[in-house]
């Protein structure tokens, strides 16, 4: 699922990934390693039109700081998030 871009230290990468929010999921996101790829906005526009389990789409901007992997688990927030996670966003440093 994950898209792999090329950046400069300090440059920002956008980000779009679908999420269903009705459910109560949401991605919780972690970089990999820590600290490599900073979430500097996270925003949500909700789907067009009002039908049932409609998907919207979670954009983040992300700053890079070094070579690294963001990860994200779909997860309740009342529920810790648990596994490996699903690759986002893998950024090369140019």
């Amino acid at each position: 699922m994950g898209e792999v871009r090329t950046a400069r230290v300090g440059e920002q990468v956008a980000l779009a990934v679908p999420e269903r929010r009705t459910g109560g999921y949401r991605w919780v996101v972690r970089s990999e390693p820590e600290g490599a790829l900073e979430v500097v906005a996270d925003d949500w526009e909700p789907p067009e039109g009002d039908a049932p389990g409609a998907v919207g789409t979670r954009r983040l901007a992300v700053r890079v700081a070094a070579p690294g992997r963001l990860l994200g688990v779909r997860a309740r927030s009342w529920e810790a998030a648990s596994g490996e996670g699903t690759v986002l966003l893998e950024v090369r440093v140019a």
